[in-house]
């Protein structure tokens, strides 16, 4: 019986001993996958996690973008204590969502070890990536993110006034239209604030086949992400009068979501505007171009037109009223100030005459010319021009101080629109039919007549600093473009028996406008000797026994040609090609019978933009932006009277008054 006893006391010392042994050591003990068993103080073992933690290398900072997969990449913590150990050779990643799968650790020495969870494609949101084993799991968070952020476009667009009755600032065809010499603000706003700054792209585009540049934005404050770009129209191509212009913006966030803006949109005109100079009055000069971009418009009716004064901004000053003027004013310079000359017909003031001078001579309605200055920058100026009664017709030197200088009398007559230049000391005019007369000054005769067979000389051009002499004329069977050297001689250029306007003289080619068989005005190029290289292919009307459509052309900056028609188109052409680039619709403000001009952009100044004018029979002053700012500065004769003063003198310069 005592050795039963002894053996339940046996098995019960056992079970006590075995228990108070504490946990077996680790050569015994078997852990589970994620786990290592841990020698105590005891030198027993006890299963613990090998990992003490799990960081998320991608994505990276724990959000994840807008790919189609993802790549979940963990880094685990050893924990201290185990560097003898080593972990499993695969572990289970979880992404919470279902998606299960081994995962193959590789050491990257010490603690760290590093494990791909897996690849998957996921939707917006929160995720959980679970890293162990039995013995427990390390879990780390991340983010999807795959909502594109919000952006905006606004656009600041000048506004311009009304108008009025007799003030256009706007085009009629497209009044939300802005100018072409505008500038346009384009704001681009996102209320995210994780907009990666360098994604931001700004296209402009223009429907006229152009891409624009936007330039580069500035911040602003109009929401959490705000970049402000100012467009500069003036410095953008655009090969139309008027077009829209379209804007798009695209960001993307810290993460790769890229949003696309609603495009704005804006339109562009060339019109600037339009002011009717006075009521019932017909514009038929060139506007002269003085100091600050003034434009001197000479006004006719009987008895009642004026010369008026007309600022870049389109404010209008009366200078001299109750005085036809039928031909084209000139601005001559003394070399401390500038003084306005203007012809004008018989009335209050008829003659030769100046804005705060003196009145030389008298004229007849029939027998007034544009003038053109003598001597320019000199301590006086200087002015000529036919000055005549219906019985009496002068050349007439004027110095604006003191009145009659000179004067020869029984001139041959003139006719609307002939001019007078001046080469050196030597003057030429259209006299009568088809007929150039010269004169010396200081001489008491007149010269020889050239007799050029133009009939009704429109309009005359020197070439090659003097020595020749280019023109336009028309008349039944005689119309013609001529060249001739100044001294006579033989007279070469086109004959085609119909109209030719006056002519404007590049460095190396001559522009007119051709009357075709159809009464159409084509703009044609010729070489100097008047022998035709090419025409523009394009026509504008040219009613029977009408002037308009004969203006002389305007050479312009950048090697552009202008011609204005009768019924107030625009073409805007390539010297050297001939090619259009844009043609502009009718302003429907009445014909044009004066030759147009063209002026720097006052208001836009350093900018590659002038700005055109032309007046109309019903005395409206348009004005257009152009590609040229200014005239061509390589141009011997660049327009009509040479130069924007209208001095019809070769040796002044062709530049911005």
């Amino acid at each position: 019986m005592g050795g039963g006893g002894g053996n339940d006391g046996g098995a019960d010392a056992g079970m006590d001993a075995g228990t108070d042994a504490g946990p077996p050591p680790c050569s015994l003990v078997t852990c589970g996958t994620g786990q290592e068993c841990r020698v105590t103080a005891q030198d027993a073992g006890r299963c613990e996690e090998s990992f003490s933690g799990v960081t998320l290398l991608a994505p990276d900072g724990g959000v994840y973008g807008p790919d189609a997969s993802v790549a979940v990449v963990a880094q685990l913590v050893l924990r201290a204590g185990f560097v003898g150990g080593s972990p499993p050779a695969t572990l289970e990643g979880v992404l919470t969502g279902g998606m299960t799968q081994a995962v193959t650790l590789r050491t990257d020495g010490g603690l760290l070890y590093r494990a791909q969870v897996g690849t998957a494609t996921l939707t917006g949101g929160q995720y959980t990536v679970s890293v162990g084993g039995d013995g427990g799991v390390v879990s780390g968070r991340f983010e999807v993110d795959r909502t594109p952020p919000n952006v905006s476009v606004r656009l600041e667009l000048p506004s311009y006034d009304g108008g009025t009755a007799t003030f256009r600032p706007v085009d009629s065809s497209r009044p939300a239209a802005v100018r072409r010499d505008a500038r346009v603000g384009i704001v681009v706003t996102s209320s995210d604030m994780d907009i990666l700054a360098s994604s931001l792209a700004v296209a402009v585009t223009c429907d006229a086949g152009h891409v624009w540049d936007a330039g580069v934005g500035t911040a602003c404050d109009a929401g959490l992400f705000c970049r402000r770009y100012e467009l500069d129209v003036a410095g953008q191509p655009l090969a139309a009068f008027s077009a829209g212009v379209e804007v798009r913006a695209q960001v993307a966030d810290a993460v790769g979501n890229v949003a696309l803006a609603s495009p704005a949109g804006f339109e562009v005109t060339r019109w600037k505007w339009a002011v009717q100079v006075a009521p019932n009055l017909a514009i038929e000069g060139s506007p002269a171009i003085g100091d600050g971009g003034t434009l001197y418009v000479p006004m006719t009716a009987p008895g009642t037109g004026g010369l008026f004064a007309v600022a870049p901004n389109a404010s209008v000053v009366p200078l001299v009223q109750n005085v036809t003027i039928r031909g084209s004013p000139v601005v001559a310079r003394t070399n401390t100030s500038e003084f306005v000359g203007y012809p004008s017909a018989s009335g209050t003031g008829g003659g030769i005459s100046s804005v705060g001078g003196s009145t030389c001579g008298s004229a007849a309605t029939e027998n007034v010319t544009s003038l053109a200055v003598l001597s320019d920058g000199l301590a006086t100026a200087r002015l000529v021009g036919v000055s005549a009664t219906t019985a009496t017709r002068r050349l007439m030197a004027v110095e604006p101080s003191i009145g009659c200088a000179e004067s020869l009398p029984s001139v041959p007559p003139t006719a609307f629109p002939a001019n007078v230049v001046v080469a050196g000391s030597v003057v030429h005019y259209p006299s009568g039919s088809g007929r150039i007369q010269s004169w010396q000054v200081g001489s008491t005769s007149l010269g020889p007549e050239i007799i050029v067979g133009a009939g009704t000389v429109y309009g005359v051009s020197l070439v090659d600093g003097g020595a020749n002499i280019a023109g336009g004329g028309g008349g039944a069977g005689v119309g013609r473009l001529f060249v001739v050297a100044r001294d006579g001689g033989t007279v070469s250029g086109l004959n085609n028996s119909t109209h030719v306007s006056g002519v404007a003289v590049g460095a190396t080619s001559l522009f007119a406008v051709v009357q075709d068989n159809n009464e159409s005005g084509v703009l044609a190029r010729f070489d100097l000797s008047g022998n035709v290289t090419g025409d523009a292919g394009y026509g504008y009307p040219f009613p029977t026994g009408r002037i308009p459509g004969a203006t002389t052309p305007v050479l312009g900056w950048g090697e552009r040609v202008y011609q204005v028609s009768s019924e107030g188109h625009v073409l805007s052409a390539s010297q050297q090609t001939l090619v259009s680039d844009w043609r502009s619709p009718s302003p429907m403000l009445g014909e044009v019978v004066a030759s147009p001009t063209l002026d720097c952009n006052r208001e836009r100044s350093g900018t590659s933009t002038g700005v055109l004018y032309f007046g109309t029979t019903q005395g409206w002053l348009v004005a257009y932006v152009v590609d040229s700012p200014g005239l061509d500065p390589t141009a011997q004769w660049a327009k009509y009277q040479h130069d924007a003063r209208n001095t019809g003198n070769v040796s002044v310069p062709i530049t911005c008054p």
